[in-house]
């Protein structure tokens, strides 16, 4: 199999094609940001249709699994600053052994395929990202947006 693949089944992700320099510049601010608190960002949500999509092309080129990497990455809407990102990169080869299921192990991390252009299907080294970071995505009041604080024990 090549590394390369063919994303036709990302024809709803219009905005979502990275090139690899791009998303190499995604992840590193994260790396380097290093002040992202809960209140920044907790959750991301993703369209079924992008995350049917994602799936497709993994099942459908032999691929077994999907990393996801936190980046950072420019706000669309000019302001100053940088939002939180999914890059997503298919795998192949991605290994578990399954021996002790309270357990698994990672026994092969496998190598991660990057796809031609998707409007041009020209080579090149490309992944995505269509996640929306939370909060302004999400159920503001879901119990995992704010999780209750636990009972507190009873001191005597």
């Amino acid at each position: 199999m090549s590394d390369k693949l063919n994303p036709e089944f990302f024809f709803d992700a219009s905005n979502g094609q990275l090139s690899l320099t791009e998303a190499e510049t995604f992840t590193r601010n994260w790396v380097e940001t290093g002040t992202i608190t809960a209140n920044d960002f907790r959750a991301f949500s993703v369209r079924a249709s992008e995350l049917n999509a994602l799936l497709e092309l993994v099942n459908s080129n032999g691929l077994d699994a999907v990393r996801f990497y936190f980046g950072m990455k420019p706000r669309p809407d000019g302001k100053f600053g940088l939002k939180p990102c999914l890059v997503m990169a298919g795998v192949q080869g991605f290994e578990v052994d399954f021996s002790n299921p309270n357990d698994p192990v990672v026994t092969n991390a496998g190598k991660e395929i990057y796809f031609p252009d998707r409007k041009s299907n020209v080579e090149g080294e490309f992944v995505y990202d269509f996640s929306y970071p939370c909060p302004s995505t999400c159920q503001n009041d879901s119990p995992l947006m704010d999780p209750p604080q636990p009972a507190a024990a009873n001191s005597y």
